[in-house]
């Protein structure tokens, strides 16, 4: 059979809505042979033709939605149809009313998380209170987290983090080891661990307000030459790149050239800076070995001239020196 002549057959054959099956046992052809056929006719023709498994979806997707109407959730459809959780789902989804409330169902849960998670609360609370497990409410926690463009902290960062808090304020008013322990109900051990947190906190801020400090006076060209001591102490803890150059800027407004040198000889590996910063101090060291070069120069200028000096001092007036250095002799 030619191909002209079995298309206008399986045009017959969809009208009488036959399956491929039957149609490729009647023209002694493959199923392949009639699927491309049918795409052919439907592109060409425009004819319309549902298979077996089309036809069984559009059921489904019925019955689903008839069900979904009368108020039935997910999971009832699901045992009601025999089908599964997800494969219900696929049919919902093709429900716009459907896609719509569930967009708002997620907003309403991502600020039920936000609201939560902000107010301090635990990711067990938060599964509690969507209820879904506690795995599922940390991966919703994260989400949220992403888009919202806050930090994501676990229960125990946030704890420390609230109790450290606390504790800092109580450091900061005076309170004892006792008196702290009193106030956030928790035992010695752990009252000890939050207090050694604060501390370092505290000292953490003292650190940055005393640099900040620096930087200001440095600007205003008010910085003491005492101060480079306690900067350079800073920097061997924190390793902060912006305190490391302003200590740098110091002593080069002081002439402590090798101070400075030797600062960044010493943190130019760190794996803490960037690519750029690193390629900066590298620069920065290259700047001042050609500063100490022209130095060094000019010293050796001034020490040449001082001799030429005392040599003419020596043929104009040669008893005067020797009267100078009796004296000196003499004292």
């Amino acid at each position: 059979m030619k191909k002209a002549e079995r298309l206008k057959q399986v045009e017959i054959l969809c009208k009488q809505k036959k399956s491929q099956k039957e149609m490729a046992q009647i023209l002694q052809v493959s199923i392949a042979t009639i699927s491309n056929d049918i795409r052919k006719l439907k592109a060409e023709k425009n004819i319309q033709y549902t298979t077996v498994a089309q036809k069984r979806h559009q059921d489904t997707q019925k019955e689903v939605q008839a069900l979904w109407e009368k108020g039935r959730t997910r999971e009832e459809i699901a045992e009601e149809l025999e089908k599964s959780f997800n494969n219900v789902g696929s049919y919902l989804r093709e429900i716009a009313d459907y896609t719509i409330e569930i967009e708002q169902q997620k907003e309403e849960r991502k600020e039920t998380i936000r609201t939560m998670y902000q107010a301090g609360k635990s990711q067990k609370e938060i599964a509690k209170a969507l209820g879904v497990t506690y795995p599922r409410a940390n991966i919703l926690i994260r989400r949220m987290c992403e888009e919202e463009g806050i930090e994501y902290q676990s229960d125990n960062q946030r704890k420390k983090k609230m109790y450290t808090a606390k504790v800092k304020g109580l450091l900061k008013a005076g309170k004892s080891t006792e008196e702290i322990m009193q106030a956030i109900g928790l035992r010695e051990s752990s009252t000890h661990k939050y207090i050694v947190a604060a501390r370092e906190e505290i000292e953490t801020e003292k650190r940055k307000t005393y640099m900040q400090a620096c930087r200001i006076d440095l600007q205003n060209g008010t910085l003491k030459e005492e101060a480079l001591q306690h900067m350079k102490e800073i920097i061997i803890i924190t390793h902060d790149y912006r305190d490391m150059i302003t200590y740098v800027k110091a002593c080069i407004q002081w002439t402590r050239f090798e101070d400075a040198k030797k600062i960044l000889i010493e943190h130019r590996n760190s794996k803490r800076f960037s690519a750029e910063q690193k390629q900066k101090i590298k620069r920065l060291i290259e700047y001042l070995e050609k500063i100490q070069i022209r130095q060094q120069n000019v010293t050796h200028k001034k020490g040449i001239n001082r001799v030429k000096s005392m040599g003419n001092n020596l043929d104009q007036n040669p008893k005067g020196i020797q009267k100078d250095s009796t004296k000196d002799g003499q004292r």
